[in-house]
């Protein structure tokens, strides 16, 4: 991890920092998904699609990782997903995951859920669908995020978004 990079190339500076250099600190919305990234007990979606089709039913696998030196026993993951603030699926699942260094990486756990994206009558193309998956542990609210993109040209390749001509 870098808190300031430098390409040559392209001439950009890029930082997480802010206001500047002399003063560093860090973003509030980077410092967020770090807590979250770096937590002790990791989770993550596993699905990294950009693009959803309308109706398509879609899995995403979502995998605790312990970084802990205990057990971590029926912990409960919850499975959210948004279209703006409204919730269109919620789903939770209990996860067990053994202490880290398992030798036979038990220290990770993967469940799937199973979401039906909403058809045609029901979401616009182009609008954007947030998946959460989060638990509390310790005190602590820890997520994984992911956004979809609604995209109507992979339901019917052959006729959205090409010109038609009507004839009678």
């Amino acid at each position: 991890f870098s808190g300031l990079s430098y390409s040559k190339t392209g001439g950009a500076t890029s930082d997480v920092l802010l206001p500047d250099i002399t003063t560093p600190e860090i973003r509030p919305y980077t410092k967020e998904l770090f807590r979250c990234a770096f937590a002790r007990l990791g989770i993550v979606v596993e699905n990294y699609s950009a693009q959803a089709q309308p109706g398509k039913e879609m899995t995403f696998p979502v995998t605790l990782i312990n970084d802990y030196n205990n057990d971590i026993e029926a912990l409960d993951v919850k499975f959210t997903v948004y279209k703006g603030d409204e919730i269109l699926y919620t789903e939770t699942k209990s996860y067990s995951v053994n202490a880290a260094g398992a030798a036979d990486g038990s220290d990770l756990a993967t469940q799937e859920f199973i979401y039906q994206i909403p058809d045609k009558r029901n979401i616009k193309d182009g609008e954007e669908l947030l998946i959460i998956a989060e638990y509390d542990y310790n005190g602590e609210n820890i997520y994984s995020q992911r956004k979809l993109t609604i995209d109507y040209s992979l339901t019917d390749p052959v006729s959205i978004g090409k010109p038609t001509e009507a004839k009678s």
